[in-house]
């Protein structure tokens, strides 16, 4: 199981995968696993959660659209060739496939894009909470995951700074 909190920013061209988390390069005997938010367009409307198993297969989900700038929690789970993809806690349907390569590659894990990749799968925006899991989480402990790890606002931020300075400002 991997997931992973992102606010992407609108991508310059279809077909964009911004990577949260890869492991391996996309060349060579330590070829990998990567796991990413794929654009279908510059629009956001065909977006899909990918789980790549570089030189074999690139697996999606259903398509849904994004509000580039905000953020969403896409996660995907592979368990004996069923690939299951969720966005915000909530199932976007599988894959089944009978080939998912080198998963158990003992290569590098790279964050927020791939050794080796090109612009294609550098993420463009913020990412939070990237998790890489040894094992398969089910439907209802992703969801918890998704809520349990709400990212603040920036706002709130703010809000709690000032509360905070307040405080401190009131006590001298």
């Amino acid at each position: 199981t991997v997931m992973s909190w992102i606010n992407p920013q609108a991508p310059d061209v279809a077909g964009r995968a911004y990577r949260p988390v890869s492991t391996g390069s996309g060349n060579g005997v330590d070829r990998g696993w990567g796991f990413a938010l794929r654009f279908g367009d510059t629009a956001g409307t065909a977006t899909s959660v990918r789980l790549t198993t570089y030189g074999v297969a690139d697996n999606d989900s259903l398509t849904f659209p994004v509000v580039f700038g905000e953020w969403i929690h896409i996660a995907a789970t592979y368990n004996n060739g069923a690939i299951d993809y969720y966005l915000n806690g909530t199932q976007l349907g599988g894959s089944d496939v009978s080939l998912f390569g080198n998963d158990g590659a003992a290569a590098r894990l790279t964050i927020g894009g791939r050794l080796g990749g090109n612009d294609f799968d550098q993420t463009n925006g913020l990412l939070d909470g990237v998790q890489v899991y040894d094992q398969v989480l089910n439907a209802s402990q992703i969801q918890a995951a998704a809520v349990a790890s709400l990212v603040p606002e920036p706002s709130s931020f703010a809000l709690a700074g000032f509360l905070s300075a307040a405080l401190l400002r009131r006590r001298r």
